[in-house]
C-alpha cells in the first residue's frame, strides 16, 4: 500500500476544503493499482463512503476501474451502494466524453442563450456545496460546457482553493479537447502560482494517460 497516498487521502477526508491536498495527490499520479483493496480496507466505512464520492477528482481516468472493483468486493452495504452510485455517475460522464470527437478543429462551438452562463455558474456552485453527491457532478456535464464557457472571468470569480478543485474536476465536466484547453490556458494565466502549478500538473497527467 502506498503510505504517502494513504496519508494524503486521510488528510483530505478530514479537511476536504484544502485544495492544496488535491494538488499533492495528483502529484503522486495514483492509478487503480494504488487505490487497491488493501488501501480501502484500511479505512473506516465513513471514510470509504466519502472517498467513493470524490474519487473522480482524486483518481482521474482510473475512477471507473476502482469503483467497479469496490462495488463488487465492498463488505459494508451502505459503502457498496455509494460506490455503485458513484460508478453510475462516472460511467455516464466518461461514456459521454468517449462518444464524441476529441479534435477541436472538428468541433463547432455551440451558440449559447443569455441564460447559459448563469445556469452553469449555479450548477457549479451546487456541486461545490454538495461534493458528495455524484448527481451534482452530472448536472454540470449535462450542459456539455466548453473552454469558452469556462472562461477566465468564470474562474477568476472563485477563490484560489476553489479554482484548484475546479481544475481537477474539469475533465469530468468537459470533453477532453475542452478540458485540455482549459488547463493549458489556466496553467499560464491563473494569477495564483499554486493554481497555475496545479493546472500544469493535471494537464501533464492527462497527456500521460
Amino acid at each position: 500500500m502506498n503510505s504517502e497516498l494513504h496519508k494524503l487521502v486521510l488528510e483530505y477526508l478530514h479537511n476536504p476544503k484544502d485544495a492544496e491536498i488535491i494538488y499533492r495527490l495528483h502529484g503522486l499520479q495514483p492509478t487503480d493499482h494504488d487505490y487497491d483493496d488493501e488501501f480501502f480496507d484500511s479505512l473506516e466505512p465513513w471514510a470509504r463512503r466519502s472517498l467513493y464520492t470524490v474519487l473522480c477528482v482524486l483518481c482521474g481516468t482510473y475512477v471507473g476501474k476502482v469503483l467497479e472493483r469496490r462495488a463488487e468486493v465492498e463488505t459494508d452495504e451502505e459503502c457498496r451502494k455509494t460506490a455503485l452510485e458513484a460508478l453510475k455517475a462516472a460511467i455516464f460522464v466518461q461514456g459521454k466524453m468517449a462518444s464524441v470527437s476529441t479534435t477541436p478543429a472538428l468541433l463547432n462551438y455551440p451558440k449559447r442563450t443569455p441564460e447559459f452562463a448563469s445556469t452553469l455558474k449555479a450548477l457549479v456552485l451546487e456541486y461545490l456545496h454538495d461534493e458528495c453527491n455524484p448527481k451534482a457532478m452530472c448536472r454540470v456535464s449535462d450542459l456539455d460546457p466548453t473552454d469558452h464557457d469556462f472562461n477566465d472571468s468564470f474562474f477568476d470569480s472563485f477563490e484560489p482553493q476553489t479554482r484548484q478543485k475546479l481544475y481537477a474536476i474539469a475533465p469530468f465536466w468537459c470533453r477532453p479537447c475542452y478540458s485540455n484547453a482549459i488547463l493549458a490556458r489556466r496553467a499560464k494565466k491563473d494569477p495564483d502560482k499554486l493554481c497555475r502549478t496545479t493546472a500544469d500538473v493535471l494537464l501533464r497527467c492527462r497527456h500521460k494517460h
